[in-house]
């Protein structure tokens, strides 16, 4: 079941939202950042709201990432949220299972019988709902792994209905009533990594941004434990 990317606004009244599609203006302009490869594009003119949202598209083609930014720039209302963006969907006919960081690890499989394994909401927050800002999808062979950078305020919402497909959606949730800065996510399309092939990939990640600490490293952080009796 698709569904398309739509923002809201923060007014007073009945809140309302539009489908981001439904730019009337749209500025493309090349991007690169970080090793990152793409195009911007600025997206305004929408009818009945005056507001700016700018999204970025970028490959990193010694990696195979793919970055997905989104933020808004412009205007005289207050972008409140963007929901979908993005969801990813399989066919359960397609076989494999779907990633998700609840406690230790979840694999939800194709031929899952439940909606959802087990009690507790189907979606919810990174750092709340969810202990690791990084999800899957595995089928034939071929993965999708998505790593949220900015998961403060993203809320992923899985689904699975029994016989068709399992899916992702990611909402891009207000910070302080608004979205207070830019939201960005990094996919990796790739052959043959599994869900210990994802789980190397979150180490590398959190490597590269100091936030690691091995065994070996707790151990000598903490003083005394080495030298400990038995």
């Amino acid at each position: 079941m698709q569904k398309a990317t739509k923002f809201g606004l923060r007014r007073r009244r009945r809140p309302r939202s539009w489908w981001l599609a439904s730019a009337a203006q749209i500025d493309i302009t090349p991007y690169e950042a970080n090793g990152f490869r793409g195009h911007k594009l600025v997206l305004g003119g929408y009818e009945g709201a005056d507001v700016e949202v700018e999204l970025t598209y970028a490959a990193n083609q010694a990696t195979g990432e793919l970055s997905v930014g989104v933020e808004q720039t412009g205007g005289s209302d207050t972008v409140r949220s963007i929901a979908h963006l993005y969801r990813f969907e399989k066919s359960v006919s397609q076989g494999g299972y779907v990633v998700v960081p609840h406690g230790s690890g979840y694999l939800i499989p194709a031929d899952c019988p439940d909606e959802i394994p087990g009690e507790g909401p189907h979606g919810g927050f990174i750092g709340a709902r969810w202990t690791l800002p990084i999800f899957g999808i595995f089928k034939q062979q071929h993965a999708l792994c998505a790593l949220v950078e900015t998961w403060w305020d993203c809320e992923v919402e899985l689904e699975h209905s029994p016989g068709e497909y399992s899916a992702l959606d990611f909402h891009w949730q207000p910070s302080l009533g608004k979205l207070a800065y830019r939201r960005q996510l990094v996919l990796r399309f790739a052959e043959g990594i599994d869900y210990v092939g994802m789980a190397k990939l979150y180490r590398d990640y959190a490597r590269s941004e100091g936030l690691l600490l091995t065994c070996a490293g707790h151990l000598g952080a903490v003083a005394g434990v080495e030298s400990a009796p038995d």
